[in-house]
Order: structure tokens, then C-alpha cells, then sequence
């Protein structure tokens, strides 16, 4: 019998949603809403943008025509404001659709400090979406900022800065913590991860926050620092985390933790007819089994897949979550599995250092807990089968 699907967010859970869906259901009625005015898109390549080596048309996940010839209505610039899962409902401005089913892809949202500025005034930006970087890209190309600052030194803070850097932009970085990558990586790590940005050139302020945004007739001057240090600058970019976007949870019933949707094996909530998937979810890691947050753009592609099957006569269960984080910054690949800060007292270190390279593994009851590839990650894909499998290695087995 024809349904119709509803989904709500256009990133990586719901493309791979919709796309399987198609596979397997050519007749029901599609309809995919999204708030930005972008076709959907790969936000692992905002840097690229940046720095140039991709369009945004490169950066599309499917093309118009798809969404045609496969008879979805995709429905861009539109804002959901209300979920009714009791009438199977959603509201869109003077609107509601009703569905048979609906798919939660909802993600998240760029945080910003309280430092009296938003990421819609000029000089000011943030590091999140397609208009986020075309309107960074603009500015640079425009206003040829002499000095650019980047709040925040996480993943995507550094990517940041390493397509700026690309760009021929002067950049510095400001991190409160007291050193780069904080959720990744220990200070050994760190330290080698801030030589090459040095080597860069890039100014680095850790330990620091800034508390204030000094202005000149709405033009950026400088940045206030908790310090009391000002540093001149004429562009801001915050890399300072992302918010989940749980308000259209609010009365649904749809069970949560700390705002994040529990969905089981299936990508299906407490809700019966509703799924999610991607950051909007917590699941459970396939190797620690606790509840975690979905983060990765190839896990959201998966957990989109896996709901999609519910609806075929092949089943397929999502297997958890795997905590492999993958970047690239000033020409060095970086991966990141498993544990890789605050660790038990028993947890061996075991060192690769190289001469443009640098490894870590973190070796627990003769089992691997995690592991920090920078530069060299031709072992990677060994790594992640002995942290999957959990079987025990020697560090000899490691050398």
C-alpha cells in the first residue's frame, strides 16, 4: 500500500534514508523538508570550499534531477516548527502534512558564545554550513581581511584554519583549553599537532577566551581576551561546537537523554512510525556499549541505510556506533578511534614517532582502546579491525 514518508533535516542520515528507500519503494510518497536553501550537501568538504579545491555544485550529495526522476518533493528553506506524533503530523508555516512514517535527520546547530555579536554580522562568521563558508569566502574575497582569528581548536576549528591558511589568509587560533584538539588527543599528541601549526605559521592563544567583540562603525577591530588582552583582528570565525537540534522533540514523546534521541537497532525512537538518525541520536558504541552521540558523517550514511531496510524483506540491524574520527589539516591525515583522552592508570602508551609522522596507541589488558594516527595512517584499516574485534595483541604485535 502507498505511504508517505516524511523527513525532516537534508544531511547525510536522511539522503542515505531517502536514497535506499527509493530502492526499495518506488511508489510512496516522499517528502523531505530542509531549512537551508542548499541542495543537500557534504559537510565533511566545507574546508575544501575554503580553500578552494571544491565547488559547492561538487559538494552536492544527490542533484536536482535526482530528487526529480525519483519523485521526491524536496522542500527547501522551510522550517519545521512543530511535530504531532499522536495525529502524525508536521508543521510547516500555515501548513501540516501528514505521514505514515517519518524520519528524524535533524543534526545540529553551530554554538555560539555569549560575546554580544551573532554569526550574521559582518566579520563575523561561523563554521557549520554551505552559506556559512559562502559567506566566508565572500568576505575574504571581498574585504581581504588582513588577519583572520578562529575561535575554537577542535577538528573543525583546525580544518578551519588549515583552509584559510590555503587561501593566503593570515590566521590565528584561540582555544580555552590548554592545548589544541582537547577531545582527541593527549598533550604528547597535542604538542606535536601545535608544532606543525607553528611551522605554519599560525598564532596560537591557548588557555584563552574571548569575552568581547571590539568594534569600529560595525566594522571588527579586535578581540577582547578573559586575559584582558586584545588581539586586532578583522574577521571571526567560531569553531566552538554545535548544539543538537532537539525543540521539535518537545511534546512528541519521543524518549531522549540530555536532548539526544535513544533510537534501538533499527534507528526507530520510543515512537513506533518514527526514526531518526545522525547527530540527533545517541546509540550505542559497538565496543564500549554505552550510550554515545552519533558524530560521523559515514555513521549518520549508515544509520540512514539500516531505516531505510525496515521497509524491505532484507532487514538490516545497525551494528553501534564506532568512534572513528578522520580529518585532514596542513597536509597531514589524522585519524582517531576508540579512547584517546583520560585514561585508567593501566592503559600502556605504546609511540610510533616518525619523521613527518606521529602514532599512538593505547593498549589495555592487552586489548586496544584506541589509537591517534597523524600523518601516516597506511596502518590504519589494521588498527580498526584489532579495536573492533577486540582481541588481545602484544605491543610487539602493535610494532
Amino acid at each position: 500500500m502507498k505511504k508517505r514518508f516524511v523527513v525532516v533535516g537534508a544531511s547525510a542520515a536522511s539522503i542515505a534514508f531517502i536514497t535506499k528507500l527509493r530502492t526499495i519503494d518506488s511508489s510512496s510518497e516522499v517528502i523531505c523538508i530542509s531549512g537551508e536553501s542548499d541542495i543537500p550537501y557534504n559537510r565533511c568538504l566545507l574546508a575544501d570550499y575554503i580553500s578552494q579545491e571544491t565547488s559547492l555544485q561538487e559538494m552536492e550529495l544527490k542533484s536536482q534531477d535526482f530528487f526529480k526522476e525519483q519523485s521526491i518533493d524536496l522542500r527547501l528553506k522551510t522550517w519545521v516548527k512543530k511535530i504531532d506524533t499522536k495525529q502524525n503530523k508536521v508543521f510547516i508555516q500555515d501548513e501540516s502534512i501528514e505521514y505514515d512514517y517519518l524520519f528524524l535527520g535533524t543534526g545540529t546547530r553551530p554554538h555560539m558564545p555569549d560575546v554580544g555579536v551573532s554569526a550574521s554580522d559582518p566579520g563575523i562568521f561561523t563554521f557549520h554550513t554551505a552559506d556559512d563558508v559562502r559567506r566566508l569566502s565572500d568576505f575574504i574575497e571581498k574585504e581581504k581581511p588582513i588577519n583572520t582569528l578562529v575561535v575554537g581548536a577542535g577538528l573543525n576549528g583546525i580544518e578551519c584554519a588549515s583552509a584559510l591558511h590555503d587561501r593566503g589568509v593570515a590566521v590565528s587560533l584561540i582555544e580555552r583549553a590548554s592545548h589544541v584538539l582537547p577531545l582527541q588527543v593527549d598533550n604528547e599528541l597535542a604538542e606535536y599537532v601545535q608544532s606543525i601549526l607553528q611551522h605554519k605559521g599560525i598564532g596560537l592563544f591557548l588557555n584563552h577566551a574571548v569575552v568581547q567583540i571590539c568594534k569600529n562603525n560595525n566594522v571588527v577591530q579586535s578581540v577582547k581576551l578573559d586575559s584582558g588582552a586584545a588581539i586586532a583582528t578583522d574577521c571571526i570565525v567560531f569553531a566552538t561546537g554545535s548544539l543538537v537540534n532537539a525543540e521539535l522533540l518537545e511534546g512528541t514523546g519521543i524518549k531522549t537523554r540530555n536532548g539526544s534521541i535513544i533510537v534501538d537497532n533499527t534507528m526507530k525512537t520510543s515512537i513506533d512510525n518514527v526514526y531518526a538518525g545522525g547527530d540527533i541520536c545517541i546509540l550505542q558504541d559497538v565496543v564500549t556499549k554505552e550510550l554515545v552521540q552519533s558524530t560521523t558523517w559515514p555513521d549518520a550514511m549508515l544509520q540512514g541505510l539500516c531505516a531505510a531496510t525496515r521497509f524491505s524483506d532484507k532487514q538490516r540491524s545497525y551494528p553501534g556506533f564506532v568512534g572513528l574520527r578522520d580529518s585532514k589539516f596542513f597536509g597531514y591525515p589524522f585519524y582517531a578511534c576508540g579512547k584517546t583522552v583520560h585514561h585508567e592508570s593501566d592503559v600502556e602508551e605504546i609511540l610510533h614517532p616518525g619523521m613527518d609522522s606521529f602514532i599512538k596507541l593505547y593498549l589495555q589488558n592487552n586489548r586496544l582502546k584506541g589509537f591517534v594516527l597523524i600523518g601516516d595512517i597506511s596502518k590504519v584499516a589494521e588498527y580498526k579491525r584489532l579495536y573492533l574485534t577486540q582481541q588481545e595483541v602484544s605491543k610487539s604485535d602493535l610494532l
